[in-house]
């Protein structure tokens, strides 16, 4: 018998063998005219060249591009958008001529290149069967041979007399792939079609291609936003960026590389020090790791603090409103000075966590922090029901504004001795750094609201030392600084500026040093971890996790401090960090990596 979609007896040995040669590019570089000035007519286009006025600007959609892909291999292609995957696929299907360099295929192609193409959404899904067969060319017998196999494969048997206008592009995609799959082809060129079905339909798709490659060697390259289906499908892929080759090899390699760097990253050095960790050799020695995830910022702040206090008990607790940055910053400054765990209160009203916790240590003394400014404040009446539960002594500082909150829990620390010889000054938008690496200096440490060069201008602070060491007040930024005193005035306030470089020149030498990693996203486990890393006698790395380039700049700062820490602990989930960014993380210390 003979397989009609093969053309080969049924059961046989498809003859191409899995190392011949299926695909060559050599050399490949294309560029586009884009006109520099709009026309509306032939008369304005006419005018404009005879005046020489008609310029255009090149855009090099692909520059110098050259890889080849054996017979019965999956090859993937991954970019971000405009990186001209799309454009490299049609000079394969032969729909572009390159401007440069050559394309070698051998054997029948069969293209889904762009959903919807070579259909007409006025006639119906029955016609454009038809229509779409003739222009892949197969014959109408053929179509009428296997239209029940199609109209089955692309489940849409009860709308085969509605015209495509309305169908969905799940089920225009479903009807593309049956009938470009229908007839066994030697090269199978694949564009992003599976990303618009439904996932059972995506599953029957990659079935359907897994019989092409293992039944009849078929040799599929495709194009997918989804790193992990180029994984899960491919042998080998191709990651352009911008037109240009970023890295080929493996697949699981290609694809782990563009999940680091998110698609890639403008700073080279950084990329170098990303993917140099992530080609280390898998780790020989287990390093400690925990992550600590929790389903909202209230549980995570408890978690949090019970992993800080281990066995221990305390008398002191300290309530900030969840609800609000700038009374979180403060709140957590003077918890760490008073030596006292901070936790979240909703504004609405006691969570469970926030009840089991406070009832599990029964403190003595609970100081709730608030601001009332921004209409945020709490809806019921904390204090009442905190005493009310375990009859604490119960301590509410409150204040309108941000600057009055910080000078009154100041002031309050002041009386109670329990601020050390470090200030903090700067803008909310600088608190969490400046509190992580103050952390390094001195864990008792206040924050003064200073929020623009003249207002720190007017405090009258001296600014003549660069020793944070010995410096009575710290202003953070990551330049240069965001303070630049024309005329201090000795007032006794010795001053330094604080940066990335200069905290790392402070971070902590010992043989117990733990490292924890949150993302500053989610400023509410960031201030939270910050007290657990004191806590714990670890130096924090924050991230900004919605920032692919953020984070690869964080992890990079990491990698180069001169710190083996003993364990490891992430806090958030683990959308924060992938499985590979932990996992370089682990490579790099367990090597010994500086």
């Amino acid at each position: 018998m003979i397989d009609t979609r093969s053309g080969m007896p049924e059961g046989a040995t498809p003859v191409r063998a899995k190392d011949e040669l299926a695909v060559c590019v050599e050399g490949v570089s294309m560029v586009f005219n884009i006109a520099n000035q709009k026309l509306n007519s032939l008369k304005e286009y006419f005018i404009s060249f005879m005046r020489r006025e008609f310029v255009f600007k090149e855009f090099r959609a692909l520059e110098d591009i050259s890889f080849r892909v054996n017979a019965g291999d999956v090859f993937g292609i991954i970019g971000t958008n405009g990186s001209g995957k799309s454009t490299l696929l049609k000079i394969i299907a032969g729909v572009l001529e390159p401007t440069n360099g050559s394309v070698e295929t051998h054997g029948r192609i069969s293209p889904l290149i762009e959903l919807g193409a070579g259909f007409d959404y006025e006639l119906t899904a029955r016609e454009n069967i038809y229509l779409n067969g003739a222009l892949l060319g197969y014959s109408k017998s053929f179509i009428d041979e296997h239209f029940d196999e199609i109209v089955a494969f692309s489940e849409v048997e009860d709308f085969m007399e509605m015209p495509l206008k309305n169908f969905s592009s799940g089920m225009v995609a479903r009807i593309a792939f049956a009938i470009a799959t229908v007839m066994v082809p030697d090269i199978l060129i694949v564009d992003e079609v599976l990303s618009v079905g439904d996932f059972a339909f995506k599953q029957k798709c990659e079935r359907r291609i897994q019989e092409l490659i293992e039944d009849h060697a078929t040799t599929v390259l495709i194009v997918s936003h989804s790193d992990n289906q180029i994984e899960e499908l491919c042998d080998n892929a191709l990651w352009l960026d911008r037109g240009h080759m970023k890295m080929i090899g493996p697949a699981r390699d290609v694809c782990q590389a563009y999940r680091l760097l998110g698609g890639g990253i403008d700073d080279p050095d950084v990329e170098k020090t990303l993917l140099d960790a992530l080609a280390l050799p898998d780790e020989k020695k287990e390093l400690p790791t925990e992550t600590i995830a929790m389903k909202d910022r209230y549980e995570m702040a408890v978690e949090l603090a019970r992993k800080s206090l281990g066995e221990k008990r305390v008398d002191h607790v300290v309530i900030a409103s969840g609800s609000q940055f700038d009374t979180r910053v403060l709140a957590a400054a003077y918890a760490n000075a008073a030596g006292a765990p901070i936790v979240l209160a909703s504004p609405k009203a006691l969570t469970p966590a926030l009840t089991a916790f406070l009832y599990e240590h029964r403190p003595e003394v609970v100081t709730i922090v608030d601001r009332t400014e921004a209409g945020t404040s709490f809806e019921f009446d904390i204090a009442a029901q905190v005493s009310s539960l375990i009859g604490a002594d119960v301590e509410m500082l409150q204040a309108e504004s941000f600057e009055g909150l910080s000078g009154m829990l100041y002031e309050r620390g002041a009386r109670s001795g329990i601020w050390g010889d470090v200030t903090l000054a700067g803008k909310p938008s600088e608190c969490i750094a400046m509190l992580t690496a103050a952390s390094l200096v001195n864990d008792r440490h206040p924050f003064i609201y200073m929020y623009n060069e003249e207002a720190l201008k007017d405090s009258r602070l001296y600014a003549d030392e660069s020793s944070l060491r010995d410096a009575e007040l710290i202003s953070f930024s990551e330049e240069d600084s965001i303070i630049d005193l024309e005329s201090p005035v000795d007032i006794g306030y010795r001053y330094a500026k604080m940066n990335y470089e200069t905290v790392e020149a402070l971070m902590p030498k010992c043989d117990d040093l733990g490292v924890v990693f949150a993302s500053s996203r989610n400023l509410s486990h960031a201030i939270a971890a910050l007290q657990f890393a004191i806590s714990q006698k670890s130096c924090i790395v924050l991230f900004d996790s919605a920032d692919p380039h953020n984070k690869a700049k964080a992890l990079t700062r990491f990698l180069r401090w001169e710190i083996e820490p003993s364990r490891m602990t992430f806090v958030g989930p683990d959308s924060d960090l992938s499985a590979v960014d932990k996992k370089i993380l682990r490579k790099s210390l367990c090597a010994g990596r500086r």
